[in-house]
């Protein structure tokens, strides 16, 4: 835990493992208070302290957390963060120190591209199906047609097809990009055409 990357605004939550001096988890019915501070590299003067709960019944594992909020990660920059453990003699354990990198955004990965399935042409009917492959991650697709006026959103959604109906003589185009929160866009696919003709 020697760097954190906190978004900006966001209200992630640390967990630690205390150890004693035998690197054994520490016995949390021995500890009085445990302080989490943080500060700006520099102004660590400056420190803002908070009490970090212990997440356990005392005296198993070691463990305690402690949750930022929003107004404490708003400010973008390096901090000094350190967790003081403060013992139920008197005794304050040298700090367990880290460092907090807040940014204002952090790379998001990238969808893969859907690939959407040929279509059967020339379509007699004017109603047919579209399908696209299933991408991990996605959470919607948005899959787009053109009919020679440019293209439009014809569906949005979860679902990798679409029924398309009542569509006259012509030739229609379609691709599909995939999307999700916390995720950039997918390229948008290969365009896939098919031709209607009604007898």
């Amino acid at each position: 835990m020697d760097r954190i990357v906190v978004v900006q605004g966001d209200t992630p939550v640390f967990e630690f493992t205390i150890l004693d001096a035998n690197d054994k988890p520490l016995d949390l019915g021995l500890v009085s208070t445990i302080i989490f501070k943080m500060a700006r590299v520099g102004e660590e003067d400056g420190h803002v302290a908070e009490v970090c709960s212990i997440s356990n019944v005392p005296g198993t594992d070691g463990k305690c957390y402690i949750g930022l909020t929003a107004a404490q990660t708003e400010d973008d920059g390096e901090y000094l963060a350190e967790v003081e453990i403060h013992m139920n003699t008197g005794e304050i354990l040298s700090p367990l120190q880290f460092t907090v990198g807040i940014v204002n955004e952090v790379d998001e990965p990238k969808l893969d591209t859907p690939v959407v399935v040929d279509l059967v042409t020339p379509n007699v009917t004017g109603d047919y199906q579209v399908a696209w492959s299933t991408v991990d991650d996605a959470t919607s697709y948005v899959l787009e047609e053109d009919d020679g006026t440019g293209w439009s959103t014809v569906y949005s959604g979860p679902n990798t097809y679409y029924d398309v109906t009542g569509n006259t003589d012509g030739s229609y185009f379609y691709r599909v990009t995939a999307t999700a929160s916390y995720h950039k866009n997918s390229d948008v696919s290969d365009v896939v055409g098919i031709t209607v003709d009604i007898p």
